[in-house]
């Protein structure tokens, strides 16, 4: 799992420090992964990282880690955020903690979609309303 996490994250996950803006990078981050998910039929589309683990069938330790890795993810996120407020991006009001589980969560459920089949354009279209929904003006 570490290992995919350090081959497979950093070509997404780096994009979210990329962009003008927290909500550059957010939007950054979400189209990189809508690039990244769907997979040839040689390999599974998701991402072992948001789809591992989540039920009781795996070791503990396993669990530990997966959740571990989750975890980190919503720290970058709100790291992000926390930035964006600092710099006047965002509202002094803005519930960060609400708005990176909001984008860790539809991280999290594009990879389920397109376990499920999601094809590149309709993930986009999820990035795209994910957007939409982005706080107004500082």
């Amino acid at each position: 799992m570490e290992h995919y996490v350090r081959t497979q994250g950093p070509p997404v996950w780096d994009k979210l420090a990329e962009g003008t803006s927290a909500r550059a990078g957010i939007e950054n981050l979400l189209i990189a992964w809508t690039e990244s998910l769907p997979k040839s039929r040689a390999t599974p589309a998701g991402c072992m990282a948001m789809l591992a683990a989540v039920g009781d069938e795996w070791p503990a330790a396993i669990t530990r880690v997966v959740k571990k890795v989750r975890l980190e993810m919503l720290g970058m996120l709100r790291s992000r955020l926390e930035t964006a407020v600092a710099k006047g991006e965002l509202r002094a009001s803005t519930d960060i903690n609400g708005l990176s589980r909001f984008y860790l969560s539809v991280f999290q459920g594009m990879a389920i979609q397109a376990r499920d089949g999601a094809t590149q354009a309709e993930l986009r279209a999820v990035a795209a309303a994910a957007m939409a929904a982005w706080p107004g003006d500082a």
